[in-house]
């Protein structure tokens, strides 16, 4: 800053204004005089006017100023006795055209913004109050700059287009340290955007003065910025840790308890902490699965893995009486004997160390539905294929569930081999224990004839010994929005409509399922067959928690418009989703398998190629459930 002199004042009061105004304090002051000031910027700070005989009195008059009208500088004219007074926030570089001639008080000058427009020197490192600002110079090195800017190269005029006052091509200007050329970590500032920062992609440009984005313990400088720079920040850190597949993480600590930071690609990622992997012993006898954010120990018949039986290819008009394991990435070796018959259209389930097959039928053009039975015992190293009594009414697309020491054989479909058929107005209940079927006709005084329900899914509820059929079609109603509840305790009491869902379709999955962090029970849906069939462009996923107010919330999900899918249980936590068949019945089927993972279903790599020699329907022609990982029909590393 140019100063032309200073005017010392030792001002008494008495000596300069009304005896009425006279008080026994005194005021001292120094003033400097400086021309850096323009005529612009002091019209707009001028506060009052006044005649003042003398500069002295006109200094007088700043000085003594009360409190509601500050005054730390003015301006006298000798020839108009003009005084005037001000209360400036800023000095600049002026031409000196432009030029004001002023007086500053020197005990307040510390607090007076400089702003440099090109002139030499103005940039004192020496004296930090006048440390440049941005799109101001003309600086020489990078100390000459706040705090977090740099000194540019000839940018006044070429980057800021910056003209008039003491500006030159050659000036160069303050501007932000973190560019794309230079970028910033986290915590450092200033960035203008996220272009500016390392990592652009994830770390982004925000205020430095939001104290929980960069709180002061993570961030002891932030109090060196204004309060409108920006500082590079990662989204994850201690302070605002991250959820599971969240991106810019750098420790462990930035993710929330269970997960840990680690490179997925080229990006730092919130993923899952494998603690079954970290401590082998964590569950003792009992066996560890690892879920996201958390684990847990459950017992050896509690862990399973889905199996496939079945099957048929439409284009080669072949059938797979085999059976397949679904492991992680891989198709897990397996001793599940040749089914006895072609099996195509029937249910399978798990219950009690045995695997149930029954119903389906004998040929899929011209099909007649089948009530034959088989189980296997999984106990066994090489077992074999035992018949059990036939259900008493032959179905396909049925629901198939054990409980207990029954099985459910409810509702489905059924064919007589001329192309008639309908939907079934009973339901089949196989006691093992009495090796008998018991046919259930008369549901708590609904007639079932209204619930011929097939193609529906079911869900199995251990905690209150019920069991829900959701979706569905029937020859009545076509495609079904309702579920429809069915207590175990006493089988043949149902309860219609117990809540809708939605969506109407039938062919969809459902699974009840428990959240990882708080145990609460979630029943999800998705894919199915809707209006239109086989199309279904609503068929989304959704889910709702069925102990609390069974609203259906929207899933994230990759499965959207995927028709016939399979909710498979691996445990109370964990299920596969697994599904085929696109919508235009064109070429080979396909087929996906997914993993939940709590409110995401993401999709998995599993190694299940399907080509136009091997293609099966899934629902219809399929027969899908879990079994435990420890049977002895399954192979030795099968994860």
């Amino acid at each position: 800053m140019l100063t032309v002199g200073l005017l010392v004042l030792q001002l008494f009061q008495s000596l300069l204004l009304h005896p009425a105004h006279v008080q026994a304090d005194s005021k001292e002051g120094m003033f400097a005089k400086t021309i850096n000031m323009s005529n612009s910027e002091w019209s707009i700070s001028t506060t009052s006017e006044r005649m003042a005989d003398t500069i002295y009195v006109c200094a007088a008059t700043c000085l003594l100023k009360k409190e509601n009208e500050p005054c730390n500088a003015f301006s006298y004219t000798e020839e108009s006795k003009i005084c005037q007074t001000a209360n400036i926030s800023v000095l600049e570089d002026s031409t000196s055209e432009e030029a004001k001639e002023i007086y500053v008080n020197v005990n307040v000058m510390h607090n007076i913004d400089m702003r440099c427009r090109g002139g030499e020197n103005c940039c004192l490192k020496e004296r930090a109050n006048f440390l440049c600002d941005k799109k101001e110079g003309d600086c020489n090195r990078d100390d000459e700059c706040m705090h977090g800017l740099k000194c540019g190269e000839n940018s006044c005029t070429q980057k800021y287009s910056l003209t008039g006052y003491l500006f030159d091509e050659e000036d160069d200007c303050c501007e932000p340290k973190c560019t794309q050329e230079t970028p910033c970590a986290t915590g450092e500032g200033i960035c203008e955007d996220s272009s500016g920062c390392s990592n652009s992609t994830w770390v982004q440009c925000q205020l430095c003065s939001d104290k929980e984005l960069f709180t002061e313990d993570l961030f002891p400088e932030m109090s060196l910025y204004t309060e409108e720079d920006k500082c590079c920040r990662r989204p994850c850190l201690p302070s605002h840790q991250c959820e599971y597949l969240s991106i810019g993480c750098n420790h462990r600590e930035d993710c929330v308890t269970g997960l840990t930071c680690i490179i997925k690609g080229d990006k730092p990622t919130c993923l899952d902490l494998n603690e079954c992997e970290d401590d082998p012993n964590i569950c003792g006898s009992d066996v560890c699965i690892n879920l996201v954010g958390s684990y847990r120990c459950i017992k050896e018949d509690e862990d399973r893995v889905p199996v496939i039986i079945g099957g048929y290819e439409l284009h080669t008009d072949t059938f797979y009486p085999n059976a397949e394991v679904l492991g992680y990435n891989t198709t897990c070796t397996n001793t599940i004997p040749t089914f006895p018959r072609n099996f195509v259209g029937g249910r399978i389930t798990y219950n009690m160390n045995y695997l149930y097959a029954c119903g389906g039928v004998n040929l899929p053009h011209n099909p007649q539905t089948l009530g034959s039975c088989y189980k296997l015992n999984l106990r066994e190293e090489d077992p074999d294929w035992e018949s059990m009594p036939d259900m008493p009414h032959g179905r396909q697309a049925f629901v198939f569930l054990g409980n207990g020491y029954n099985l459910y054989a409810l509702f489905g479909a059924w064919h007589d081999g001329a192309h008639t058929g309908g939907g079934h107005g009973a339901s089949d209940r196989f006691d093992t224990l009495s090796n008998n079927w018991v046919t259930i006709t008369d549901h708590n005084g609904y007639s079932l004839e209204e619930y011929e329900t097939s193609e529906g899914c079911a869900v199995l509820d251990k905690v209150n010994n019920e069991a829900y059929v959701l979706g569905g079609y029937t020859p009545q109603k076509g495609l079904i929005i309702e579920a429809v509840r069915i207590d175990l305790k006493v089988p043949k009491y149902i309860h219609p409509r117990e809540f809708s869902l939605p969506y109407a379709a039938a062919v969809l999955g459902c699974g009840l399922i428990r959240m990882a962090d708080t145990n609460e029970r979630l029943l999800i849906i998705t894919g199915g067959e809707s209006s239109g069939r086989p199309s279904c462009s609503n068929c989304h996923s959704y889910y709702m928690y069925f102990d609390k107010n069974r609203s259906w919330y929207s899933l994230a999900s990759e499965t959207t418009y995927i028709r016939e899918m399979n909710v498979i249980l691996k445990n109370d936590w964990q299920a596969d989703i697994v599904g085929d068949r696109d919508t235009s019945y064109t070429g080979p089927y396909r087929e996906y398998v997914y993993e939940w993972y709590d409110k995401t279903v993401v999709k998995s790599g599993y190694g299940i190629k399907r080509n136009s020699d091997r293609s099966r329907m899934i629902r219809d022609l399929v027969g899908v459930t879990a079994i435990p990982r420890s049977s002895k029909v399954i192979g030795e590393g099968c994860i």
